[in-house]
């Protein structure tokens, strides 16, 4: 499966014990780590699609932290490598990933299973309109 160019999937480490869980989604001194403007946390209920999302100067970040999600990205950039590409790639919290979507490719989710989609979302730029 071809890539887009830009997109970044980093998988994530769950430290699991007798309590629960542990999940690190982006610390400091991780190579991925790029900064934000904002981090918020999103709940899909089972069935819901949300989508085009397509931002100017802002990078998305999704980290799924619950449930399942399938995420659609389009690449509509003209002077992309990867123009007119698609990917689709299932997120769910048996083997957590930070995806990093660039600015300029259209993406969106829909929330898989029975049980509601858990996301937090931080934000490289805040300060275009959404």
């Amino acid at each position: 499966m071809e890539g887009i160019d830009g997109v970044r999937i980093v998988g994530l480490k769950k430290v699991v014990n007798e309590r629960g869980h542990l999940m690190e989604v982006q610390r400091e001194d991780d190579d991925h780590f790029i900064g934000f403007g904002q981090a918020y946390i999103t709940c899909t209920l089972p069935g819901v699609i949300k989508a085009w999302y397509r931002h100017q100067r802002q990078l998305d970040q999704i980290a799924l932290v619950r449930g399942s999600a399938t995420l659609a990205l389009f690449d509509s950039r003209p002077q992309s490598p990867s123009a007119g590409r698609t990917l689709e790639w299932i997120l769910n919290d048996d083997s957590p990933a930070l995806v990093q979507i660039p600015p300029g490719v259209w993406h969106g989710f829909q929330a898989r299973g029975p049980r509601a989609a858990l996301s937090p979302a931080p934000e490289l730029d805040r300060s275009e309109d959404q």
